[in-house]
């Protein structure tokens, strides 16, 4: 078949330019600033992480792509999630191990969210472990369906579009970082009609760090499942829709 051809022939192209990158960062690191190996590992995660966000981002050459091989834009998109979901388990896979050697290895010394803000809320160390794999799945499919639907949305406009769509985008996004720093320097998450809400999306409240308990990761995974089928639904609108530069 030709999408699973296309599937092939893109995964292949992605590990490779992945596998690339994290030599050469990892040989840079190594010979030149001699990192050790836990805080290296986690670099080349980190980096390798934020490289990938930035391959699923180009969603023009997909379009070529499926334009050439004669594939229809329905399956163009079911493609793009599997290629997604491929991606996310292989970058969970690697980030999951290198954590939980680093626990075993490293006296329990992780440098992790889901470490600071969530394990430890079942009693089980098993289920904590499995609980993280699987709200680090949900978390960075989440972040590639994000940024490909942003790439996707790109994609269909000219320059000029793109340009304007960026900067509306990035403007945003600072104003509300800059809106919730305000509101936890003044308020403290003390705000009685905010702080519910607050605790139901995320599964933390204020004494989650202050006291040593631990958030809840059950709403934060449901949370982010409903982002998840909200931008799958926009991810397929736009992905029928026709590029304006062909």
């Amino acid at each position: 078949m030709k999408e699973l051809a296309l599937y092939k022939n893109l995964i292949k192209r992605y590990l490779f330019y992945l596998l690339i990158f994290s030599c050469v960062f990892g040989l840079t690191n190594l010979i030149l600033n001699r990192s050790p190996l836990f805080p290296l590992l986690h670099s080349i995660s980190y980096y390798l992480y934020g490289y990938t966000i930035v391959l699923v981002s180009l969603n023009y050459y997909l379009f070529r792509l499926s334009i050439s091989s004669g594939i229809s834009r329905n399956r163009l998109y079911k493609l793009k999630l599997y290629l997604l979901s491929t991606i996310t388990v292989i970058i969970n896979i690697f980030m999951f191990s290198i954590n939980l050697f680093s626990y075993i290895l490293n006296n329990k010394q992780i440098d992790s969210i889901y470490m600071n803000l969530y394990f430890g809320f079942f009693n089980n160390i098993i289920i904590n472990f499995i609980s993280m794999f699987i709200v680090g799945f949900i978390s960075i499919l989440f972040i590639m369906i994000l940024f490909n639907t942003f790439g996707t949305l790109l994609s269909l406009l000219n320059p000029l579009g793109k340009f304007i769509t960026f900067v509306v985008v990035y403007a945003m996004t600072h104003i509300c970082f800059i809106s919730f720093s305000i509101y936890y320097f003044v308020f403290g998450f003390k705000n009685i009609n905010l702080q519910p809400t607050f605790n139901l999306i995320t599964g933390l409240n204020a004494s989650t760090t202050g006291d040593g308990n631990s958030g809840n990761p059950i709403n934060i995974a449901i949370t982010l499942i409903l982002l998840i089928l909200i931008l799958s639904i926009t991810n397929y609108k736009l992905t029928k829709m026709n590029q304006i530069r062909k």
